[in-house]
């Protein structure tokens, strides 16, 4: 089904969806028309729960709650260095951003995720994020009128309504604890599910041999000619040991083309061993592979900071190849780690997006209560509600700017 085909019957069923509810079915099963492609379904009964567990778990989450606040000022501060550093990035080196491809660019930073695990994520990470809301509303005194799950166009979400008159009438720091609790939490849930990740990886997984595995032979390449084949590790070159690409490349320019280069490879539990002419392309030396660090490879996946990038999920399924053993059946363990690592990365970016200081996302109504509290100190001022709106609104929109400044230069 193509994307236009596609649109067609999104759009065929949001009629149908809008017509049941303009004759009242929708409503037989607390199901209604918000908004615009917006489907809510409304609950008191998680309310309840959610009540409950804020209740039970109360000392440990007031106490936590100081933490989130620190978290997602922290948080501020973080998103607010990224976005400085991708508007240099797009000022000074412009070329990077054209070469990324716009369907990536449009959820910056290039979360372009798979649908069969993005949904679980978004869903996850969504839900824990309002119903963080929910909890730290009630530790605050604030009532939740509804909680619900609801479909915006064709996305899965979740949503808490606040009593806005309880918010009104809130200290700064209940209404900074409520905002900050949904984005902390999901910053939180990033960290264990990258030390799941990890763990899984350091107990599961084994490179079969350190070296270079061949991931593709050029056809009628030097490699291929003389029996390279995909799946291989390049261990030795001439005697040397290969570890890594800088190994190779190094090797390789000790040769010329039309000389001989010994490669012992590691294949199927042995080591053969191949004399390959080597071959020229553009003057230089030349085998006709493609490879990548096996062990540099495995050692990437026990750093948190490779976890922030989507790539690193996009490779995981690299595990299930002739490159590593798995102590546990890669096609149970594989799907669990690739689950829980876009649980990770997808709650991290929404909590950290989240946090950027723009009216009305949660970092900018933290951000609104700071700069409340500042004006009212500085005295300058009785009218502090006009200039908070004044400089929250300016700030908003400079970031805003920013963001979606590479997707401009994208689409023009």
């Amino acid at each position: 089904m193509n994307l236009y085909t596609l649109g067609i019957a999104i759009l065929a069923i949001w009629i149908i969806i809008i017509i049941l509810d303009k004759k009242g079915i929708l409503e037989k099963i607390n199901l209604s028309v918000e908004g615009p492609f917006f489907l809510a379904w409304k609950t008191k009964k998680i309310r309840q729960l959610i009540y409950s567990l804020a209740d039970r778990w109360k000392n440990f989450l007031n106490k936590l709650g100081v933490f989130n606040v620190l978290v997602a000022v922290g948080a501020i501060i973080v998103v607010t260095v990224f976005l400085a550093y991708q508007l240099i990035l797009t000022l000074t080196m412009p070329e990077i951003i054209e070469e990324v491809q716009i369907a990536d660019a449009i959820l910056l930073p290039g979360l372009a995720l798979p649908i069969e695990y993005g949904l679980v994520a978004l869903v996850f990470a969504v839900v824990l994020h309002e119903f963080s809301h929910a909890v730290y509303a009630r530790l605050e005194s604030i009532d939740v009128e509804s909680v619900g799950f609801g479909i915006l166009a064709i996305l899965p979400l979740a949503f808490v309504e606040p009593d806005e008159e309880d918010i009104e009438n809130s200290s700064k720091m209940s209404k900074i604890k409520m905002f900050s609790g949904g984005p902390a939490v999901n910053i939180y849930s990033f960290f264990i599910s990258i030390i799941i990740v990890i763990l899984m990886v350091s107990f599961i997984f084994t490179p079969v041999s350190s070296g270079l595995g061949i991931t593709n032979v050029v056809d009628d390449s030097p490699a291929d000619q003389f029996g390279i084949t995909e799946d291989m590790i390049i261990t030795e070159m001439d005697g040397e040991n290969i570890e890594s690409s800088a190994d190779f490349v190094r090797k390789m320019s000790e040769f010329s083309p039309g000389e001989d280069i010994l490669i012992t490879v590691y294949h199927n539990g042995k080591y053969e061993n191949f004399e390959i002419t080597i071959g020229e392309m553009d003057g230089s030396a030349y085998l006709g592979i493609e490879f990548f660090d096996v062990e540099g490879f495995y050692s990437g996946y026990k750093n948190p900071a490779t976890y922030i990038a989507p790539q690193t999920g996009m490779w995981l399924p690299t595990f299930d190849s002739p490159f590593y053993t798995a102590s546990l059946d890669a096609s149970i363990s594989l799907p669990i780690m690739q689950t829980f690592f876009w649980i990770g990365l997808l709650s991290f970016w929404l909590g950290i997006l989240n946090m950027m200081p723009i009216f009305p996302l949660d970092g900018g109504r933290v951000f609104w209560e700071l700069v409340d509290s500042l004006v009212k100190k500085s005295g300058f001022t009785e009218n502090t509600k006009k200039y908070t709106k004044i400089i929250v609104g300016v700030i908003s929109i400079i970031f805003l700017s920013v963001y979606i400044f590479p997707v401009l230069l994208l689409l023009i």
